[in-house]
């Protein structure tokens, strides 16, 4: 389970985690305590109505973390309104890469330090020299015009990076 990791570092700041999706009633609305929702590598379009939801979730002040992968589904109904899609591809760097195994798929083990000042990464921001975050395989989001609401962008990849549209790695 890819989330077993953030469940326990929520618990370990004394959050509770629940599970959201249409059987706990996401295709009518989030629930009333939820503080932020987290969508982690969906691999199905959602539906109108878990859109419509979180949409209206996020019009009464409700936050979403939203962390996608590079070949799953986009969601770009639900990032539209935001402002924001799934750009194409997958980032890569010859730079300042994670060596794994000495060849060019090195070249998509990303790292960076590059942090915003928002509350979520304040501690990574202002230790960036000691606590560079790995990246392996990831996509980036890119801001289109119309979005109704405030994106933060947390974390940024190094300068050197590119988008891989055609997986040659070059």
């Amino acid at each position: 389970d890819k989330l077993t990791g953030l469940r326990e570092l929520l618990g370990l700041i004394n959050l509770t985690p629940k599970e959201l999706g249409l059987a706990e009633g996401l295709g009518v609305e989030v629930p009333e305590d939820a503080g932020v929702v987290f969508i982690v590598g969906p691999k199905e379009p959602f539906m109108p109505e878990e859109i419509a939801s979180l949409t209206a979730f996020m019009d009464r002040g409700g936050a979403l973390f939203i962390a996608l992968e590079p070949d799953g589904e986009p969601l770009n109904e639900l990032l539209a309104p935001l402002g924001l899609k799934r750009a194409d591809g997958r980032l890569a760097t010859e730079q300042v890469v994670l060596r794994r195994s000495g060849d060019k798929l090195d070249r998509i083990n990303l790292v960076s330090n590059r942090y915003s000042s928002h509350d979520s990464s304040t501690t990574l921001s202002r230790n960036a020299k000691q606590l560079p975050l790995f990246m392996s395989g990831v996509g980036a989001l890119d801001e289109v015009p119309g979005g109704k609401g405030k994106v933060t962008v947390t974390v940024r990849s190094l300068e050197e990076t590119w988008a891989d549209l055609d997986g040659d790695l070059e």
